[in-house]
């Protein structure tokens, strides 16, 4: 399990998911190794994978957060989106506030309010990240990124130099910020 661990960490992660799958010959149904199997799943671009695994940890136990999130994760890249924001609500509900596992959970219901084209609900997620999180460049990037989809472009630039502040190599960010000077007819800044 802690090889696996640091696997994860040094983003090996068909080790990871190696060293997981061994754990549970070990120690089968452990719901902290079932939930980073899942998770290395996810990250593998498998989230079919992860469903059931996630499952098990549910019913094992329901107050779960991190599972309750995975799961939430697995949904919306399965493009089962209301399935998704009822697990990634489940799991803000049961993490505490301040808990890494109750940003992870804002952050992916943000990016799924976002596809659904809900982004005055995405917008208060992220408002809320770059608060609690204001040296994460993912969550300023996402946030100005919501702010341009509601056509506040003048808002969404400083979110966007603040993204690329602290990252930049968002080359995404570089593109949007470049759009936003475009529009504004700032054509040498864009």
């Amino acid at each position: 399990f802690l090889d696996g661990l640091a696997h994860v960490d040094a983003a090996r992660l068909p080790e990871a998911r190696a060293c997981f799958e061994q754990s549970l010959r070990w120690l089968p149904g452990r719901p902290s190794t079932l939930t980073n199997l899942a998770a290395t799943h996810i990250r593998l671009g498998q989230p079919a994978a992860a469903l059931p695994l996630l499952q098990q940890v549910i019913a094992a136990e329901p107050g779960n957060a991190e599972a309750w999130c995975q799961q939430g994760v697995a949904l919306g890249d399965l493009e089962r989106r209301d399935e998704a924001l009822q697990s990634l609500q489940r799991a803000i509900n049961l993490a505490p506030e301040h808990t890494p596992g109750h940003a992870l959970s804002r952050y992916h219901r943000g990016i799924t309010l976002n596809v659904l084209r809900r982004h005055e609900a995405a917008l208060a997620d992220f408002a809320w990240l770059v608060q609690q999180q204001p040296d994460r460049a993912e969550a300023w990037f996402r946030h100005g990124q919501t702010l341009q989809a509601l056509g506040r472009h003048a808002e969404a630039l400083p979110a966007y130099e603040r993204a690329l502040a602290l990252d930049d190599t968002l080359a995404q960010a570089w593109s949007n910020l470049g759009g936003i000077h475009k529009l504004a007819g700032r054509l040498d800044a864009a």
